[in-house]
Parts: structure tokens; sequence; C-alpha cells
């Protein structure tokens, strides 16, 4: 191996029985509280066109899930879970700018209170481009691969985009194809 570490990564059934090893170069990492941050990323040996990342969630990692309640549980609000898709994109693929598509929100991830949890982030694909992910996160209270649980899928595009794709969404330029005003109240 040239150029990286091994880093331990809890036990995902991506990688059962397969060699890991680090991607070399850092990405600069998504900080949700002050002291989280990215592991990863990381590509299981003999699948060059996957790539995992993982960070810790919890209500003193994450403020915000305090008030987030369903029931009196904190739950990882769908928002929140999108951000750190974009953050395990570029820490993968480096910054940039990204588009999700086709995303479905399989499973919430509650937490208890004093619980931290990891969300494990695995990206298939070859960039630039589209790039498959999935979310998972182990089920509390279970060992081995069979514990964990889908939280979201979908598509991030890791190409960059011309300044003419960015020009077709400002409010002046959707207004000019629209060929009809129709009044607030007649709305």
């Amino acid at each position: 191996m040239r150029g990286g570490t091994h880093l331990p990564v809890a036990a995902h059934p991506l990688l059962a029985g397969r060699g890991r090893r680090s991607v070399g170069g850092h990405a600069p990492a998504l900080r949700v509280a002050s002291d989280q941050s990215w592991r990863g990323p990381l590509r299981p040996a003999g699948q060059s066109q996957t790539v995992i990342t993982e960070i810790d969630v919890g209500i003193e990692l994450m403020p915000v899930l305090t008030d987030h309640r369903v029931h009196g549980s904190a739950v990882l609000p769908a928002a929140t879970l999108v951000k750190l898709v974009l953050g395990a994109a570029a820490c993968a693929f480096g910054a940039g700018r990204r588009l999700l598509r086709d995303v479905v929100f399989h499973r919430s991830l509650v937490l208890a209170d004093a619980q931290r949890r990891t969300v494990q982030f695995v990206l298939r694909g070859d960039p630039p481009g589209a790039v498959s992910f999935e979310c998972y996160s182990p089920e509390p209270d279970t060992s081995g691969s069979s514990g964990w649980s889908l939280l979201a899928s979908g598509t991030v595009d890791t190409e960059e985009r011309h300044a003419a794709d960015d020009d077709r969404h400002h409010p002046e330029a959707i207004r000019t194809r629209c060929p009809y005003s129709i009044p607030a109240p007649s709305f």
C-alpha cells in the first residue's frame, strides 16, 4: 500500500472477508460539531469504484437533534442526512458542487439521549459523473454484518456544472420562460 494508512472500519456487509485500505489524500471534513470528523475515504480491496466514509452522530455531537424529536426520541432530520451525503462525497472525491438525485429514505435514525451511532456512506461509481450512494447505520445492541440498516440511497452527480447551467436557475431567467403571469390571489 502506498501513501495511506490502515484505519479501523466497522464491520459492514460490503467489507466482510475483504481487506481494507485507505485512499491517499485527505479532503476537508464536514464539521457538524467541533469534535466530529470524517473517517475515510477507504476503498475495499478489489473494488476500485467503491469508496466508504463514515462519521459518528449523536446529540452531544449535533445539538440540533435535541429539538428534533418524534415521540420523545431524537431523530436525525432528513435534511441533515442529505448534508452528510454531500459531506461524504466531498470527503471521497474532493470539494465541488454536487447534485443529489433519486434520494430514497428507507429508515429513520433514532437515537437515545446519550447514544452515538456511526453512519457509513458507500459510494459506487467512477467520477466524474453519477455515483450511487447508500447510507447505513448499525442497529443498537447488535454485532456483526447482519445488524446494519439502510437509511437512505440515491445518486450523487459529481460532474462540474457549466456556468450556462447556473443561469437557467436564476429567477429572472425562469420568468422569461413563463408565458403567463398569474396574480397571487388567483393562484
